[in-house]
């Protein structure tokens, strides 16, 4: 599990993560992008399962929180 903060926008931030799980073929996949946050969810069979959050910081309104949880099956 990763948590990090970033100044660019969530929008921006999803996007990119979808742009580049897209290229993976994902059996399963999920998302939901907006502007005040996002979520991701996929997972290539016997392989690895992954889950991207991104949302406002909760302790510094001008940051973004994102979160990446990845594990190997």
């Amino acid at each position: 599990m990763l948590t990090y903060t970033t100044k660019e926008s969530l929008l921006t931030v999803g996007t990119s993560y979808k742009d580049y799980y897209q290229t993976k073929n994902l059996s399963q996949n999920s998302q939901d992008i907006q502007a005040d946050g996002f979520s991701i969810v996929g997972r290539e069979e016997g392989k690895y399962a992954v889950t991207i959050t991104g949302s406002v910081s909760a302790t510094n309104k001008d940051l973004n929180e994102i979160t990446v949880v990845w594990g190997e099956e």
